[in-house]
């Protein structure tokens, strides 16, 4: 008998980072990530298990969106150039 898939052998298109972590659990907490079929992940890598799922399949070539949000702060100006050198290869 074979095992039923599990969430992790399932590819995410798209991926929304946050630079706070309050403002993912609040996303996660109402369910937007499971409406639109997102990851919900907030950098440097939390959570750990998802980063590294997203970082595994752009590396095997998957194209991946990334969009990102924060706060309209220099802090916030600078989470897309981190999202770049976060991922490796290229992505949309």
């Amino acid at each position: 008998a074979t095992e039923l898939p599990d969430v992790f052998d399932y590819a995410v298109r798209r991926v929304l980072v946050f630079d706070r972590m309050d403002t993912c659990l609040i996303f996660a907490k109402n369910g937007f990530h499971r409406r639109i079929e997102i990851a919900l992940v907030v950098l440097p890598d939390f959570p750990s298990h998802v980063w590294s799922r997203v970082l595994g399949q752009v590396s095997g070539g998957l194209r991946t969106a990334f969009y990102t949000a924060h706060d309209a702060n220099r802090r916030g100006a600078k989470l897309l150039s981190k999202v770049r050198r976060t991922v490796p290869g290229r992505f949309r």
